[in-house]
């Protein structure tokens, strides 16, 4: 069974991507700031991870350092940065290697246009390139505009 860790601190986004992982046959373990993601990828470290998805603006430990810190103890782990920023704007933000990022707000109206959109990012192997997987359409609600936010997303 695939393993995920997802670091996302509005809890109604994180329900929602947990959901759409355990569908694809993940098991999925999340945390809510960056010191909870650095603790459970380090007690996790005898059963790697295959994916973390980080939130880039989590409270706590930030998302470089969740990424830096996870790699070590899981290595080949596939990286996904979320956020509302631009993509081009991630590089800014200090994030170690390979990732891939996933702008908010994405699709959840229809489950199955995000599960393709999280199976792109998965297969994500260019470094540092950030394709934009925007899976909305023009009458789609949108995950990433709902809920409880940190006020640096």
């Amino acid at each position: 069974m695939k393993r995920a860790l997802l670091v996302e601190d509005d809890i109604c986004i994180a329900e929602i991507i947990r959901h759409v992982l355990e569908s694809k046959g993940h098991l999925v373990f999340v945390a809510n700031n960056g010191d909870d993601a650095i603790k459970i990828g380090a007690a996790q470290r005898t059963q790697p991870f295959d994916l973390l998805l980080c939130d880039l603006g989590i409270p706590g430990a930030g998302a470089g350092e969740v990424v830096r810190v996870v790699r070590n103890c899981h290595p080949g782990i596939r990286v996904v940065i979320m956020t509302g920023h631009p993509a081009e704007d991630v590089a800014h933000y200090g994030i170690p290697g390979k990732f891939c990022v996933l702008e908010k707000p994405f699709s959840i109206k229809r489950p199955a246009e995000c599960i393709t959109c999280l199976e792109e990012v998965q297969s994500c192997d260019n470094a540092r390139k950030s394709p934009r997987f925007d899976a909305r359409t023009s009458d789609d609600t949108s995950l990433g505009t709902t809920g409880e936010r940190h006020p640096n997303d």
